[in-house]
């Protein structure tokens, strides 16, 4: 069964930063891995975030029923960003991929336990500053062009966002929006060096 280890969202203090620790070594375990009751649980949305919310699916098992999952993803995960990690050789990486994609996460893959720490602290500070979100973009007088990905990803300090665009002719300007700081951010982008393919 899915057990939560607190009702809702807390501010990361000491005492609440410690609590996770005890309650995992605390675990007794048994049977297989039963991803579904627990992704909807985390993605259930319940009560107003200050910021982006961010998911982390942590798994060391396959990953079956993937389908489900996904619909379970696009159904719920809202506004959430969701991030993976597969850790070990037997997680579903197909899964572990494409579930990130869907809204703007990442994969993280673990392969050995001594890679733990480098890994996690990277994705941690990565989950700490991104740098602009909401992102999208928009061309002039209404165009419309197909996008990939559908969704652009948040922006992350260190990281670069790349987004192929297909439209019938090149404009001459694009312009990227999105919110900085918690606040609207706009770009104009020149598109006077693209050349058609």
């Amino acid at each position: 069964p899915t057990h939560p280890l607190f009702p809702g969202a807390l501010p990361a203090t000491a005492e609440y930063l410690r609590a996770p620790a005890r309650w995992v070594a605390g675990l007794r375990t048994s049977g297989g891995t039963e991803m579904l009751p627990a992704l909807q649980r985390a993605l259930d949305g319940r009560g107003r975030v200050q910021g982006v919310r961010q998911v982390i699916f942590l798994t060391d098992g396959a990953v079956g029923n993937e389908e489900r999952l996904f619909a379970v993803i696009r159904e719920r995960l809202g506004g959430s960003r969701l991030f993976t990690i597969g850790m070990g050789s037997a997680p579903n990486t197909h899964f572990m991929r494409e579930a990130p994609r869907l809204r703007r996460g990442t994969f993280t893959f673990i392969g050995t336990p001594n890679e733990v720490q480098d890994r996690m602290l990277a994705l941690f500070r990565k989950l700490e500053s991104p740098a602009l979100t909401d992102l999208r973009l928009e061309l002039p007088g209404g165009a419309v062009a197909e996008l990939l990905p559908e969704r652009i990803p948040d922006l992350y300090r260190g990281e670069p966002v790349v987004v192929a665009l297909k439209t019938p002719a090149v404009p001459p300007t694009i312009t990227l929006r999105g919110v900085l700081g918690g606040a609207p951010w706009e770009q104009s982008i020149a598109l006077h060096a693209a050349e058609p393919r």
